[in-house]
């Protein structure tokens, strides 16, 4: 998983938040703030004034997308995978199995 502050720091980069200004609306130096984001463990009240602050729920990355593999991507790529490779073996399967027929009719 990800730590926090590094998930934080991208999205304020990405949308282009100066930490200036989210020190300003956390009501903190700009040093604080740098401090804060040094560490991967953020309390959850400091989280959820960042949250606000940058208009982005960050603790949905608490919640872990594979409790439930139906909407887990990775878990979905691989039993796409798995599915995949199982279909081709079942269709040359088949294949053999028609020849076999074949050859008893003969």
């Amino acid at each position: 998983m990800v730590p926090i502050n590094e998930i934080i720091k991208k999205h304020a980069k990405k949308t282009g938040y100066p930490v200036s200004k989210l020190a300003s609306a956390l009501g903190i130096s700009t040093q604080a703030l740098y401090q804060i984001l040094k560490t991967p463990n953020i309390t959850t009240s400091r989280l959820q004034q960042i949250s606000q602050a940058l208009n982005h729920n960050f603790f949905q990355y608490y919640i872990t997308q594979s409790t439930n593999p139906l909407t887990d991507p990775i878990h979905l790529q691989h039993e796409i995978d798995r599915l995949t490779t199982k279909v081709a073996h079942l269709q040359q399967e088949i294949t053999y199995l028609k020849e076999i027929n074949q050859l008893l009719k003969a």
